[in-house]
């Protein structure tokens, strides 16, 4: 019998390659040489052949992996005797039946994948990301740990610095990981920002328990104390993030001073964290500590309600900054906030959103940075700088120069954006004045925030689950950090920095999309040539069909007319508009007609007898509520004809939404200007629906246009 493991086995070509060479890592592409179009299946499914090339040699080299592993073992462990066997064929009969139930199934979905979807947030994924999600689930890892995932912890880790890169922080300094998406990530990075923000606290009851005052430090209002002197309100308005981390390193090194060495590191490190929040709880000593107020703009994503929960800081701690014309958080208002705020309480956090999930807005990351290094060089505020880019972040690739990497001057861009030909190329066009001064200088300071919260699985083009959140200073991981010695123990001195479940909020993780997002990096560098050609496309899409649709007149009968107005334009690739009819000045009204338009003609929902492949065009709608958005459609609604008394009458606008994810909406890379098809779409429902818009006119069919 051959033995389970044998001491000498015979060694096959894969193991004499392994053994003898390393594995061969892409170069990243030359300045313009990546074609985006050779990366999808296509509309049309235009590369299967190459495609199903693909998946063949993935599972070739994964059966050529099993084979080579002890040659010596039996072999084969599925015999003859056994496929000959009627429970043999009877059951890959019904594992072929339910997959083709499955496929039939699966038909039912949303055609992500044309330029007629512009839904959601969905586009077709990348070819070479989901052959190596595949390639990756044979093997199975779990990212939690290096145990689990020796072929893919290394792919993750190197996702992290290819992320630190892209947004201008420093990847020996920084770290970075994925996780399940935009909203897991939110949550660590207000658990990263509770945690640092008590961090004083834990290094002050420290050095009380040693009888040392500790280092002196600097308090809010200038003067300066020893850490164990100063009060723990003082201490939780004192410090920035970096600063808290600075802190901790200031007290390990006094502490290891004072006590001459008689404290081991590994002990002065437990004494240090059996006082932190993660190991007391939001109360010490049977006293309340105010942790502060969290910034966000009204247009935040709904995870951070849910972080406020679970981290125990409660929703009411929430601080909701109205936005402006353009959706974006109104700095102003927001400062003014956080002045009136620190007077009693501590600010936790402001949170800036790069890319609404309804507008697509850029708030001004850059007041945000601003603001922060003035209230506390003048006031001595400090608080934690969350971005939360989890849909626009990878649009910093078209501010990237694929030569030298760096972050492009505002006229050195716009020379590769007509080089390129990627957004107002054509020389009618009216998108050429994309980025504004505003996005450009927000983009350009993601750098100086403290987390970032961005999603491969959006503009990455890579398949669900692979969200990230990356941050600037890798030693706020030290805030959360937990350790299990079976699974991944504190690290000895000197070992490499390996460890990912040690400092992130999530347990078990697939390999599969670390390898995914790796792959989409190789291939399509994050750089204008590469993520940013092909997001590029998208945003002139969104640009022409912004331009299109605003103010655009439809004809019902000759009495009765309909016009589409656009909200804001966008600063991405979201356009937000709706549909109303002429003369009319009540927002009931406006709202039911852009819904019926919205939603009946042109919702995913299908009516009775219709196949979703039937749907010219799918686009998604959603409701601005006075709840929500404060008076911020006040602007629009005033463009459109419908008073401020509609809007605190009825305090909600239906609004139909497109997200272009496909760079093929307009001529340049197909001789169909979906553009165009998308209006002539509008105004034939607008003549089939004609009766239930006339009966919604009501009494406005009697005004005949001149």
């Amino acid at each position: 019998m051959a033995r389970a493991n044998s001491d000498n086995p015979k060694t096959s070509r894969f193991q004499k390659s392994e053994a003898t060479a390393s594995v061969k890592r892409p170069k990243a592409p030359a300045k313009a040489e990546t074609q985006f179009e050779a990366c999808f299946l296509g509309p049309k499914a235009d590369n299967l052949a190459f495609f199903r090339s693909l998946l063949d040699e993935a599972l070739e080299h994964h059966a050529e992996w099993r084979r080579s592993f002890h040659l010596d073992d039996p072999a084969p462990f599925v015999s003859q005797s056994d496929r000959k066997s009627e429970a043999f064929r009877h059951t890959q009969e019904r594992i072929r039946e339910t997959l083709h139930s499955l496929q039939e199934l699966l038909k039912r979905s949303q055609p992500f994948f044309s330029p007629r979807y512009i839904g959601h947030m969905n586009w077709e994924a990348m070819m070479a990301s989901i052959v190596a999600y595949f390639s990756a689930s044979l093997y199975n890892p779990n990212n939690v740990a290096w145990a689990g995932s020796t072929g893919t912890s290394d792919l993750e880790l190197e996702v992290g610095r290819d992320l630190l890169r892209l947004f201008g922080m420093s990847e020996s300094a920084g770290w970075g990981h994925i996780c399940a998406g935009g909203t897991i990530a939110n949550m660590e990075a207000l658990w990263i920002a509770r945690n640092l923000k008590a961090m004083p606290l834990a290094l002050k009851r420290a050095c009380l328990r040693l009888e040392n005052s500790g280092p002196e430090v600097r308090l809010g209002d200038g003067t300066v104390a020893p850490l164990a002197e100063a009060s723990d309100e003082q201490l939780l308005r004192a410090f920035s993030s970096r600063q808290a981390v600075d802190l901790r390193e200031a007290v390990i090194e006094r502490l290891k001073t004072s006590t001459e060495g008689r404290l081991k590191d590994s002990e002065l490190d437990d004494l240090l964290e059996a006082e932190t929040l993660q190991e007391k709880g939001l109360h010490w000593e049977g006293s309340g500590i105010d942790l502060g107020v969290v910034f966000l703009p009204q247009s935040k994503h709904y995870s951070f309600k849910k972080a406020m929960d679970l981290l125990g800081l409660g929703r009411s701690n929430i601080h909701y900054v109205p936005l402006d014309q353009h959706f974006r958080m109104d700095i102003s208002v927001l400062e003014a906030a956080i002045l009136e705020t620190a007077a009693t309480r501590p600010i936790l956090a402001v949170v800036g959103v790069m890319g609404t999930t309804e507008e697509s807005a850029v708030d001004r990351i850059d007041a945000i940075i601003d603001l922060r290094r003035r209230l506390a060089e003048e006031r001595g505020i400090h608080f934690h700088v969350h971005v939360d880019a989890a849909y626009g972040g990878y649009a910093r690739s078209l501010f990237v120069d694929d030569g030298g990497g760096h972050f492009m001057a505002p006229n050195e861009m716009g020379e590769r954006l007509k080089e390129l030909r990627i957004i107002g190329d054509k020389p009618d066009s009216p998108r050429a004045g994309w980025p504004s001064a505003e996005v450009y200088q927000a983009f350009e300071s993601t750098g100086e925030a403290d987390t970032l919260t961005v999603d491969p699985h959006k503009l990455g083009y890579v398949p669900y689950s692979a969200g990230a959140i990356i941050m600037r200073d890798r030693r706020f991981r030290d805030a959360i950090r937990t350790f299990a010695p079976y699974v991944f123990p504190k690290p000895k001195p000197g070992e490499p920095d390996i460890l990912i479940g040690s400092y992130i909020l999530e347990g078990s993780k697939p390999g599969a999309a670390a390898a995914a997002v790796w792959a989409a990096h190789r291939i399509l560098p994050l750089n204008i040539g590469g993520y940013g050609k092909l997001i590029g496309e998208t945003i002139d899409g969104a640009q022409a069909l912004c331009a299109a649709l605003d103010g655009a007149r439809f004809d019902v009968d000759s009495a009765v007319q309909v016009r589409a107005f656009v909200l804001t334009p966008p600063d991405l690739n979201i356009v937000d508009y709706v549909f109303n009819i002429e003369g009319n000045t009540d927002l009931d009204r406006m709202n039911a007609l852009t819904a019926l338009i919205a939603e009946s003609a042109f919702g995913y929902r299908q009516r009775e007898g219709e196949s979703m492949l039937q749907k010219s065009f799918i686009v998604s709608s959603t409701d601005l509520t006075k709840e929500e958005y404060g008076d911020t459609p006040l602007v629009a609604l005033a463009r459109i004809g419908i008073a401020k008394s509609e809007w605190d009458r009825v305090g909600a606008m239906k609004v139909a939404r497109s997200v272009v994810m496909s760079p093929y909406l307009t001529t340049d890379y197909v001789d169909e200007d979906y553009v165009a098809r998308f209006l002539e779409r509008l105004q034939q429902v607008m003549t089939v629906r004609a009766a239930e818009i006339i009966k919604l006119a009501g009494s406005l069919r009697r005004v005949v246009r001149k």
